[in-house]
């Protein structure tokens, strides 16, 4: 049996795939869904009171833009664990022994980094064919060029996020921590990566939603700053 081969068995047999898919598949459905009956809920969960809650418009784009923010999010979680248990070799002494006296770290590595990337875009685009297909039932049709591009970006994203399970695995040898490290680095990357354009420096301060994405706690704050890239002016 080759390596490509054991991955692949080891991929479906553990039940991994499967995983991944269940976990896409459910936001597909949840993101739309959410989106679609959010207000309804609010109102009902209002009991008669006057509350007042700003959501943007119930709209397809709104409905693939909360599936692709929970992809990159638990997603992302699903995929670190899953990844972590396939590239972290050392996580098993006796196993990795037998495997690095019979070939190369490449080779080792490479197969198990292509099938577990394969396998988190596969179910990645479950999820978005799910979430299109939900969202043109409960609300319209998402604009088709725009959910291909932005799909295919977080896709390339959840690649980049294996590649880093696949360094933090080559480091440590156990499994849980392999993925939080991989979690913990990939947060930091996307809450300290400025943008520099038309000679600005863009940066965002973390000012949002709070853990339930709907209420402010600080509306007055900006999201983001934007600073001369040449004084230094904010």
């Amino acid at each position: 049996m080759t390596l490509w081969r054991l991955e692949w068995v080891r991929l479906t047999r553990t039940g991994r795939i499967l995983i991944l898919l269940a976990v896409f598949f459910s936001m597909g459905i949840i993101g739309p869904l959410t989106v679609r009956y959010l207000p309804e809920l609010l109102d009902s969960a209002g009991g008669g009171q006057e509350v007042i809650v700003q959501l943007p418009p119930v709209s397809p784009e709104f409905a693939m833009a909360s599936f692709l923010s929970n992809a990159i999010q638990l997603g992302l979680l699903a995929i670190a664990f899953v990844g972590a248990a396939a590239l972290a070799i050392d996580a098993k002494p006796e196993i990795s022994v037998f495997f690095r006296s019979r070939a190369t770290i490449r080779q080792i590595l490479f197969p198990r980094f292509v099938m577990t990337a394969g396998a988190a875009v596969v179910a990645f685009t479950v999820g978005v064919i799910t979430a299109v297909v939900v969202s043109g039932v409960l609300i319209d049709w998402p604009d088709a060029a725009s959910t291909i591009v932005a799909s295919s970006l977080v896709a390339l994203y959840l690649v980049f996020a294996v590649a880093v399970i696949a360094l933090f695995g080559s480091l440590v040898r156990r499994v849980p921590a392999t993925a939080l490290l991989t979690i913990g680095s990939l947060l930091v990357v996307a809450a300290s990566s400025p943008l520099v354009a038309s000679g600005k420096v863009f940066i965002t301060t973390g000012n949002g939603v709070d853990e339930g994405h709907v209420n402010v706690p600080s509306p007055l704050g900006p999201s983001f700053v934007a600073i001369d890239q040449e004084t230094g002016e904010l």
